[in-house]
């Protein structure tokens, strides 16, 4: 089980100041039951369990506001397995406390995540982040940030990220520091941002992005000095239907990568989802298919297969069954 200290203390802190602000407390998230059969590519499916409850809390004051958002899931597997086995996990994604000291201003500490880059899911600009995913899902970094509102359509964001430094723990510890600036902003109808990341004795890292419509679609781009990506997604949304497909393209130092996407939705109740990442040189990747069913109550159902192809992913394949409630 991963320590938990940290978390115990913040959340110790949350709880017993909620009394105070018992008005100013919120409390979304949601606790899935999932059950998966999976294969890694070895020719031998096992079945897993899983409990896992996601919580987003936010306390709201006059200068501020402190908010966690996190997971703990209970994974386990039977006999049948292979071995019974179970483990506990949790994950801080973010656990930060902001102030506004003034409309234009924003100051943050602790860990979270700034609002960066243009793609669905490629970022080669963002070489800050210690993860990156579409929905946010993945834990921020540490440290601190201000953000500027320089003018109306224009924000400037320097942050310091710290966590490489304590892990680090070497006598030079501070050289471990990174450093990050990002702008962003609007030009007409065009959003454009660039970003600069460094470090002491590295070489630093300077982005470039832009995200527009044309002709009913968005494009976007972004670019580093040794990666390139460039999308374009489509929508269309009608009284009981809604239609997303995207398709994305990354160049990583002599590699590329392709992630076509596409996401149907019913009257809000029914849904199915269609995404990979594929490797255009030879054809291989990773699939993945879902469906699912919600209801006005919170209760959403879910079914999802996923498998490789080609020498990297080739022979493993998943298939999983959810129950999700929202509260």
């Amino acid at each position: 089980m991963r320590t938990m200290r940290p978390f115990l203390l913040l959340l110790f802190f949350l709880v017993g100041t909620v009394p105070a602000v018992r008005a100013d407390y919120s409390l979304f998230g949601d606790a899935a039951l999932r059950g998966v059969v999976s294969d890694p590519g070895t020719g031998d499916s096992f079945l897993s369990e899983s409990l896992l409850v996601n919580g987003d809390h936010t306390i709201a004051f006059s200068w501020g506001e402190a908010r966690l958002r996190h997971s703990l899931e209970l994974v386990s597997a039977p006999a049948s397995s292979g071995g019974a086995w179970e483990e506990l996990v949790h994950s801080v994604y973010q656990a930060d406390i902001a102030w506004y000291p003034a409309d234009s201003l924003t100051i943050k500490s602790g860990r979270h995540q700034l609002g960066w880059g243009m793609g669905y899911a490629f970022f080669p600009t963002d070489t800050f982040h210690p993860e990156r995913d579409p929905e946010g899902s993945v834990r921020g970094f540490d440290g601190a940030s201000l953000s500027w509102i320089a003018a109306p359509d224009w924000t400037l964001t320097g942050a310091l990220r710290i966590d490489e430094a304590v892990q680090y723990g070497g006598a030079d510890w501070w050289s471990e520091f990174r450093y990050a600036l990002y702008l962003n902003g609007y030009l007409g109808g065009v959003e454009a941002a660039m970003s600069g990341v460094w470090q002491a004795g590295e070489v630093p890292d300077p982005g470039a992005g832009i995200s527009f419509q044309l002709l009913g679609s968005v494009i976007s781009a972004e670019a580093a000095v040794d990666a390139f990506s460039a999308g374009i997604e489509r929508s269309f949304h009608g009284e009981r239907l809604s239609l997303v497909v995207l398709a994305e393209y990354l160049w990583d130092d002599g590699e590329h990568r392709l992630y076509p996407m596409l996401s149907i939705e019913l009257d809000g109740a029914f849904g199915t989802d269609h995404s990979a990442l594929i490797d255009p040189a030879d054809g291989s990747g990773e699939y993945s298919h879902s469906i699912w069913w919600s209801n006005r109550d919170g209760l959403e159902l879910s079914a999802e297969a996923g498998w490789g192809l080609g020498e990297l992913y080739g022979g493993a394949w998943s298939a999983a069954l959810q129950a999700k409630i929202y509260f």
